[in-house]
Formats: structure tokens, C-alpha cells, sequence
């Protein structure tokens, strides 16, 4: 018997909660829709960056360090003439490790389906030097995803549930974000 991955104990224990979010983004197909795409991830990506540049010593494992997007979701906005984003949401960031990486899992994970997005934001003629610079920037980082693989590897199995429990948390926070 073959013994799962905590990436795939992560997929399997959060997919419900991932689906939900997919569904509350939704698809952008018109300049509404995705400024709409925009706002959501901003004030999602707003509010926990921010608390990981505050907390950047414990976020530094092994010398990697998640990647920043809120900046540059900020000058995509400006782009399109949309400077006021939604009221950031509330998130307490986790103090442990294992809880850290469940937020990361969440996190780098959103860059898995950068490539997808940035066909999508192409064809309504959006750049990676015009409203789609956060998506090039994730397209960037593709070996971030990998590292943080193996950060989640060493996680003893047995810890695994404080990982997943922070990576729900971050799906629901998300999720509650693109609701309102």
C-alpha cells in the first residue's frame, strides 16, 4: 500500500472547500467580471501578505519565502481605473509551522491556474505590463509551488490536521471575500 503525500492528504481534506471558492470567483469573461476577479484577490491577497511581511522571520523556511502578488493586484486595479478595493477581510495568521504552511498550500497554490487565468485576461487585452501583472508574476514562481512540496513533505504525517485545518481557513476567508 502506498503511502499519500501531504499534498494529496491537503488536496483530498480541502477539495471541498477549494471547489466552493472556484465556484464564488466564478469565470471572467468581460472587463466586469474580471475587475470583480481582481477586487476579491486583492483584498484576499491584501490582508494575509500583509501579515506575512509583519511575520516575514517565521515565514522564511529553508530560505524560501511565499510569493508577494497584492502589489501588483493593486497597480492592476489602477490600470483599470479601479483604486478602491473591497474592505479587507479579517485573518489571524498562524503562529506554528504546520499552520503556516496550510495558509502557503492556499497561497502558491492560487499560481497552479495562473497560466489558464492569463489566456483568459488575454484575451481582453490585459498584459503582464497592462492589468495582468499579477499573473505573470505568478507564472514566474512556477518552482515556488515545488518547494513548498517538499516544505509540506517534511511535515510529519501525524501533524498533518493543523495544516489542513489552516488551509481551510484560508479557503473560507477567500471564499468569504468573493461572497460579499
Amino acid at each position: 500500500m502506498t503511502q499519500k503525500t501531504n499534498r494529496f492528504i491537503l488536496r483530498e481534506r480541502t477539495n471541498d472547500v477549494h471547489a466552493t471558492l472556484e465556484s464564488a470567483v466564478g469565470q471572467f469573461s468581460d472587463a466586469e467580471t474580471y475587475i470583480r476577479y481582481l477586487r476579491g484577490m486583492m483584498t484576499f491577497r491584501e490582508t494575509i501578505e500583509r501579515q506575512l511581511v509583519s511575520a516575514a522571520a517565521s515565514v522564511v523556511i529553508h530560505g524560501w519565502l511565499p510569493g508577494e502578488i497584492a502589489p501588483l493586484l493593486r497597480k492592476d486595479l489602477e490600470d483599470l481605473g479601479q483604486i478602491k478595493p473591497k474592505a479587507a477581510s479579517s485573518f489571524d495568521l498562524p503562529n506554528d509551522r504546520q499552520g503556516l504552511l496550510g495558509v502557503l498550500y492556499v497561497l502558491e497554490g492560487s499560481g497552479l491556474g495562473a497560466r489558464v487565468l492569463t489566456r483568459r485576461a488575454e484575451k481582453l487585452g490585459y498584459s503582464p505590463s497592462f492589468g495582468a501583472r499579477h499573473l505573470a508574476s505568478q507564472i514566474s514562481r512556477a518552482d515556488s509551488w515545488n518547494s513548498l512540496l517538499g516544505l509540506l513533505d517534511e511535515i510529519a504525517t501525524s501533524d498533518i490536521d493543523r495544516t489542513v485545518q489552516a488551509a481551510r481557513m484560508t479557503f473560507k476567508v477567500a471564499i468569504d471575500v468573493f461572497e460579499r
